[in-house]
């Protein structure tokens, strides 16, 4: 657990719970920590930091609803808390409450423009959210600021290609490439795009293939939305038994609601047809797997 965003804290009497609480996060110590954050808390509920620096400890431990109170006290304490808000959104988003997620983010960034995680966590989200345009503009303005930032490429070429704008997106992730080689979710979704676009100008299976290959080996052959990309650039070179069998590894790694469009690829590829997507705007938002928000106790 990342532990290097803790704020200072003021000088204050009788704090050495916090300052240990600290060293016992960082050690790995949730328990101890979580223990000696209370005690503060007992004798300070008033300090903004240790009522987040809490939070971030219970939503590691997975106690969303735990978690959730602290933020929203901290935020009672200190309403302009950037960090706080981000940490509440992160709860949201694991609830699946986007809409308030969002909302969240909005507010952090708009305290503080330059906090780069949730600069880059709003545009992901709002991909999450099949909110494309709105993506769009949230990734081009941390762009701005982080112009080398893979999760803001990453989200703005999703978006891009979410609204159908496929060689926008093809740009975009092939830039991702450029900054990181071996970003495996970048060559996956330039699989996707070669093996199944609706544009047939983009289309074209040997591509696709080699993407797909290079993002699997990447990956180990263990992420379903890489296999998928991979079985689906097998139809498109008419390999329709791999495909079969590549679609096979991917079900039984995918999650439910996946696994559902995985299997209806599959039996068209039973039936000897490659899958295409039908049309503009329709592209879910699976495939952005590898991208883990970071908690901030700062």
């Amino acid at each position: 657990m990342d532990v290097d965003h803790f704020e200072p804290f003021d000088a204050k009497p009788l704090l050495a719970d916090l300052d240990a609480a600290q060293a016992e996060a960082r050690a790995g110590s949730t328990v101890d920590a979580t223990r000696d954050y209370k005690h503060s808390l007992a004798l300070y509920h008033d300090d903004a930091v240790a009522q987040n620096s809490l939070g971030v400890l219970l939503l590691a431990s997975g106690q969303l609803i735990q978690a959730l109170g602290h933020f929203d006290a901290a935020l009672q304490i200190r309403p302009d808390y950037a960090a706080a808000y981000y940490n509440e959104a992160l709860v949201m988003q694991r609830k699946r409450r986007l809409t308030e997620a969002i909302i969240d983010l909005q507010k952090a960034v708009s305290i503080q423009p330059d906090f780069e995680s949730a600069c880059s966590y709003l545009a992901y989200t709002l991909v999450v959210a099949r909110r494309y345009s709105e993506a769009v503009n949230a990734a081009k303005s941390g762009l701005a600021r982080f112009p080398k930032h893979r999760v803001l490429l990453i989200s703005l070429a999703r978006a891009e290609e979410g609204l159908g704008h496929l060689k926008r997106a093809v740009a975009d992730y092939q830039q991702c490439l450029v900054i990181d080689p071996r970003y495996f979710t970048a060559l996956t979704r330039l699989a996707w795009i070669h093996a199944t676009a609706f544009d047939p100008s983009l289309l074209d299976g040997p591509l696709a293939l080699k993407e797909a290959t290079r993002a699997c080996d990447l990956t180990g052959n263990q992420d379903p939305s890489a296999l998928d990309a991979l079985a689906a650039a097998y139809a498109r070179c008419a390999r329709y038994r791999r495909a079969v069998e590549t679609a096979q590894a991917a079900e039984h790694l995918a999650r439910p609601g996946y696994r559902t469009r995985i299997v209806a690829r599959r039996k068209l590829y039973e039936g000897m047809l490659p899958y295409q997507v039908p049309e503009p705007g329709q592209v879910r938002a699976s495939g952005l797997s590898g991208i883990a928000p970071m908690l901030h106790r700062g």
